[in-house]
């Protein structure tokens, strides 16, 4: 028994080392986007606010993408243990359309509600909202980018997950070379937002490859069950991630008040920490808490007791 856990030992560590590989690809071309924008809007009012936008962004992202990337694992493996869905890779499929239309109505009434507060004069029509509202489509596709990373380490797929942000990164990079003299910082929305789309085109080819899920209209009457037995766990995650997800945006509203350029400079300092704290929560706690989420759900307590203590201490 010592045997086998220790050859799933070293089985596991060649995939966080493999994991980390893809991640720091991905992640390392990902972290150049940033490099270049300070380049070109270096600390000025335009980055000020567009840093803003992207931080209230990526805090809304971080609250439903992270939460649905790590909650799919144990609810993928729940799945294939119930007998009453016959059909579970077009449940799959059904609920992947389901999210998405609940982010869409979700932004459209998220632009609907700042259009009318401009046009009301109770908001100042500033270059914050529209960068806010040109920025919102990423929001989408970092939802559905999310569900299919998570899909992926629930069937120990982590490469594919972890080298995405590298694809992103790159057509963002091509569209703020070309576009940046014409249309500015707006080549930057534009950028993020056809980068995340190519990211998703390519895990969607990576999830039809694997006949994960498909696209299905059919549905049963426990689908809705299932729906929102997920949103149900998932909203304590969501509460803690928008308590810790907080501190990023307040602390660039905090910026505002101060000088010109000091949104950006707390924007550009925080990328020195990003790094470890990407390779860590990306690629070896995905892989502790997939494997984790697979022994509680065969029962195999005594080996999670194990690693718990080894992963510790790793």
């Amino acid at each position: 028994m010592d045997l086998i856990y220790k050859m799933s030992y070293i089985k596991k560590s060649k995939k966080i080392f493999k994991t980390s590989l893809f991640l720091s690809i991905g992640k390392g071309i990902g972290f150049i986007v940033p490099i270049v924008v300070a380049n070109l809007l270096k600390t000025s009012s335009t980055s000020d606010s567009f840093f803003l936008a992207y931080a209230i962004i990526m805090f809304f992202s971080g609250v439903f993408a992270v939460a649905i990337q790590g909650n799919i694992v144990p609810f993928y493996l729940k799945l294939l243990k119930k007998t009453d869905i016959e059909d579970k890779k077009g449940f799959l499929g059904y609920f992947f359309i389901f999210y998405i239309a609940a982010a869409i109505i979700l932004v459209f009434t998220a632009v609907l509600i700042m259009a009318i507060l401009v046009f009301s004069g109770i908001l100042k029509q500033s270059l914050l909202v529209e960068l806010l509202i040109g920025v919102s489509p990423f929001f989408i596709f970092m939802i559905s980018s999310s569900y299919m990373i998570g899909l992926l380490n629930a069937i120990d797929k982590y490469e594919f997950g972890a080298i995405s942000p590298g694809i992103r990164a790159v057509i963002n990079l091509v569209v703020i070379f070309l576009l940046f003299d014409k249309i500015g910082v707006w080549s930057i929305i534009l950028g993020y937002i056809i980068g995340e789309l190519f990211k998703n085109i390519y895990l969607l080819f990576i999830i039809f490859k694997h006949k994960i899920f498909y696209f299905s209209w059919k549905t049963q009457k426990n689908y809705s069950n299932y729906i929102f037995l997920f949103l149900k766990t998932m909203i304590f995650q969501n509460i803690s991630l928008m308590i810790v997800g907080l501190k990023p945006v307040f602390d660039r509203f905090i910026g505002t008040f101060l000088a010109v350029g000091s949104v950006s400079l707390i924007e550009y300092s925080t990328k020195i920490t990003d790094i470890p704290n990407t390779l860590i929560s990306g690629s070896i706690l995905v892989i502790f808490l997939t494997d984790w989420s697979k022994k509680i759900h065969h029962h195999d307590n005594p080996d999670l007791k194990k690693d718990f203590k080894k992963y510790t201490a790793f």
